[in-house]
């Protein structure tokens, strides 16, 4: 089951995850957001509750269990095949972006966030609570 009112921040710089939830906040002030610092963290933390976020915004180049391989672990569940992601990185390695679209992620932004992605990212995150 989705949980339709979170969206999980994984993020291990602690600059980039402020401006993420600013701007996201800033736009759409009832998010509910829930910042983890890395692969680990998120895993950890699905683990730990039987329900999916709405949506994941996840940075690629992370400690202990960088993005790639958290999604490859997410899109091995059921239920993670259904959660949206979006990868918010500064790596703009075509290979990269090739084994995320692979893994089924939405959205691959290029590091620091916009207004204009932050809209696109709400945008996302409304339809999948509707």
């Amino acid at each position: 089951m989705i949980k339709r009112d979170l969206i999980l921040l994984v993020e291990d710089d602690d600059t980039d995850a402020f401006i993420a939830r600013t701007l996201l906040l800033r736009q759409e002030p009832g998010l509910k957001i829930e910042r983890l610092n890395h692969g680990l963290e998120a895993q950890k933390y699905l683990d730990e509750f039987d329900e999916m976020p709405s949506l994941i915004i996840l940075d690629l180049n992370m400690p202990f269990l960088n993005g790639r391989d958290f999604l490859k672990e997410l899109r091995s569940y059921p239920e993670g095949r259904e959660c949206e992601v979006v990868v918010l990185s500064s790596s703009e390695n075509k290979e990269d972006l090739r084994q995320c679209k692979e893994l089924g992620v939405t959205n691959y932004f290029i590091k620091p966030l916009t207004l204009d992605m932050a809209n696109k990212i709400i945008s996302l995150s409304r339809s999948t609570a509707g």
